[in-house]
Protein backbone atom coordinates (compact mmCIF):
# COMPACT_ATOMS: atom_id res chain seq x y z
CA UNK A 1 0.00 0.00 0.00
CA UNK A 2 1.43 3.41 -0.99
CA UNK A 3 2.70 5.29 1.79
CA UNK A 4 1.01 8.71 2.38
CA UNK A 5 4.06 10.36 4.60
CA UNK A 6 6.35 12.49 2.81
CA UNK A 7 9.17 10.99 0.82
CA UNK A 8 12.58 11.98 3.76
CA UNK A 9 10.26 10.28 6.24
CA UNK A 10 9.54 7.05 4.18
CA UNK A 11 13.12 7.20 3.01
CA UNK A 12 14.60 7.35 6.73
CA UNK A 13 12.42 4.98 8.10
CA UNK A 14 14.21 2.18 5.03
CA UNK A 15 17.29 3.17 6.07
CA UNK A 16 17.26 2.60 9.65
CA UNK A 17 15.25 -0.60 8.54
CA UNK A 18 18.14 -1.60 6.77
CA UNK A 19 20.81 -0.28 9.12
CA UNK A 20 19.26 -2.77 11.84
CA UNK A 21 19.12 -5.47 9.28
CA UNK A 22 16.66 -5.56 7.47
CA UNK A 23 16.14 -7.42 4.22
CA UNK A 24 15.72 -5.52 1.24
CA UNK A 25 14.64 -8.44 -0.94
CA UNK A 26 12.01 -9.55 2.03
CA UNK A 27 8.70 -10.30 0.71
CA UNK A 28 5.38 -9.73 1.49
CA UNK A 29 2.24 -12.27 2.24
CA UNK A 30 1.68 -11.63 -1.68
CA UNK A 31 5.78 -12.84 -2.40
CA UNK A 32 6.20 -9.32 -3.81
CA UNK A 33 9.27 -6.95 -2.89
CA UNK A 34 9.04 -3.72 -1.68
CA UNK A 35 10.41 -3.18 -5.33
CA UNK A 36 8.20 -4.85 -7.51
CA UNK A 37 5.50 -3.26 -5.13
CA UNK A 38 7.04 0.26 -5.82
CA UNK A 39 6.71 -0.21 -9.38
CA UNK A 40 2.83 -1.57 -9.18
CA UNK A 41 2.00 1.26 -7.62
CA UNK A 42 4.63 3.58 -10.04
CA UNK A 43 5.92 4.91 -6.90
CA UNK A 44 8.81 7.65 -7.08
CA UNK A 45 10.48 5.19 -4.60
CA UNK A 46 11.82 2.70 -7.35
CA UNK A 47 15.15 4.99 -7.73
CA UNK A 48 15.44 5.20 -4.59
CA UNK A 49 15.21 1.69 -3.30
CA UNK A 50 17.17 0.17 -6.67
CA UNK A 51 20.11 2.63 -4.80
CA UNK A 52 19.70 0.86 -1.77
CA UNK A 53 20.46 -2.08 -3.62
CA UNK A 54 17.13 -4.03 -4.49
CA UNK A 55 17.51 -6.46 -7.15
CA UNK A 56 15.58 -5.61 -10.62
CA UNK A 57 15.56 -9.48 -11.31
CA UNK A 58 13.70 -10.74 -8.84
CA UNK A 59 10.27 -11.79 -10.30
CA UNK A 60 6.57 -11.55 -8.56
CA UNK A 61 3.51 -13.01 -10.29
CA UNK A 62 5.80 -14.44 -12.73
CA UNK A 63 7.47 -11.29 -13.81
CA UNK A 64 10.35 -9.18 -13.08
CA UNK A 65 9.98 -5.58 -11.97
CA UNK A 66 10.79 -4.20 -15.77
CA UNK A 67 7.95 -6.16 -17.67
CA UNK A 68 5.67 -4.64 -14.88
CA UNK A 69 6.83 -1.11 -15.53
CA UNK A 70 6.43 -1.79 -19.32
CA UNK A 71 2.64 -2.51 -18.69
CA UNK A 72 2.26 0.92 -16.34
CA UNK A 73 0.79 4.22 -18.07
CA UNK A 74 1.64 7.68 -16.75
CA UNK A 75 4.76 9.83 -16.22
CA UNK A 76 6.18 8.05 -13.46
CA UNK A 77 6.32 4.47 -15.70
CA UNK A 78 8.35 6.49 -18.11
CA UNK A 79 10.85 7.13 -15.38
CA UNK A 80 11.20 4.15 -13.56
CA UNK A 81 11.54 1.75 -17.16
CA UNK A 82 15.21 3.50 -17.95
CA UNK A 83 16.48 3.16 -13.98
CA UNK A 84 15.16 -0.57 -14.43
CA UNK A 85 16.58 -1.08 -17.39
CA UNK A 86 20.01 -0.21 -16.33
CA UNK A 87 19.45 -2.35 -13.35
CA UNK A 88 18.18 -5.41 -14.61
CA UNK A 89 19.88 -8.20 -15.98
CA UNK A 90 20.95 -8.74 -19.78
CA UNK A 91 18.65 -12.02 -19.46
CA UNK A 92 15.99 -10.31 -18.02
CA UNK A 93 16.33 -7.40 -20.52
CA UNK A 94 16.01 -9.98 -23.25
CA UNK A 95 13.07 -11.60 -21.36
CA UNK A 96 11.12 -8.94 -21.60
CA UNK A 97 11.90 -7.64 -25.20
CA UNK A 98 10.31 -10.49 -26.19
CA UNK A 99 7.13 -11.24 -24.93
CA UNK A 100 4.26 -8.97 -25.40
CA UNK A 101 3.54 -6.98 -22.40
CA UNK A 102 -0.09 -6.43 -21.69
CA UNK A 103 -1.11 -3.29 -20.22
CA UNK A 104 -3.30 -3.01 -17.10
CA UNK A 105 -6.18 -1.84 -19.68
CA UNK A 106 -6.09 -4.42 -21.76
CA UNK A 107 -8.99 -6.94 -21.96
CA UNK A 108 -9.28 -10.49 -22.08
CA UNK A 109 -12.71 -10.26 -23.71
CA UNK A 110 -13.21 -9.87 -26.83
CA UNK A 111 -15.74 -7.57 -28.23
CA UNK A 112 -18.24 -9.11 -30.80
CA UNK A 113 -20.23 -6.03 -31.51
CA UNK A 114 -17.77 -4.93 -34.75
CA UNK A 115 -19.12 -8.49 -35.78
CA UNK A 116 -21.47 -7.49 -39.28
CA UNK A 117 -22.56 -11.31 -40.34
CA UNK A 118 -25.80 -11.48 -41.40
CA UNK A 119 -25.89 -14.83 -40.12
Amino acid sequence: KPSTAPPAIVEGAIDALLKFGADIEACDRDATTPLFSAVESNSAFVPFLLSRGACANVMAYGMPPLMLACSACGPRARVNIPLLLAASSQETRRAVCVTRVPRYNDSDDSDDSDDDSDA
